[in-house]
């Protein structure tokens, strides 16, 4: 699957690392169930989300509608891992703002303390189940996709 070009839209984008076509389908599902009004894009490995930003991004310009809202990185990915493309998105000055999320099968403490060291905004555990996985798109993703004045709108008082 070829990298789709980054276009500005009314919806924030989001750019997922997935090299499984399965967990690409479920995660594409996912993002609608959850309704979080985003574009969802795929790349296949790191190199690939790399290139996708060096190549469509454009200017580091803030509001610039060119760079993805949340990454969303698998850690076992072919050709370059997600904890290499990690390292350079948080190497790069201009994608150091972007939030990166960390989705893997890594359960120990010591893996997801080293997630979080490596620079990642948020992390989960792959679920099994197609609600949870709904559930821990909204949680990871949401803080970064919800206006501020936004958020507790609906909540009573």
């Amino acid at each position: 699957m070829s990298a789709e070009a980054l276009v500005a839209t009314d919806q924030p984008a989001v750019l997922i690392a997935e090299d499984d076509r399965f967990d690409q389908i479920i995660l594409r599902r996912a993002f609608k169930a959850a309704r979080l009004g985003v574009s969802v894009r795929f790349v296949e490995h790191g190199e690939e989300l790399l290139r996708y930003l060096r190549v469509d991004a454009g200017p580091p310009e803030p509001g610039s509608g060119t760079l993805p809202a949340v990454i969303f990185l698998d850690l076992n990915m072919p050709v370059v891992d997600g904890w290499a493309a990690l390292r350079e998105l948080r190497s790069e000055p201009r994608w150091t703002s972007i939030p990166v999320v960390v989705m893997s099968t890594l359960a120990n403490e010591e893996d997801i303390a080293r997630v979080y060291a490596s620079g990642a905004s948020a992390y989960f555990t792959k679920p099994t189940s197609f609600d949870d996985m709904v559930e821990a798109i909204r949680r990871s993703a949401a803080p970064w996709l919800t206006a501020p004045e936004a958020a507790g709108r609906d909540e009573p008082r």
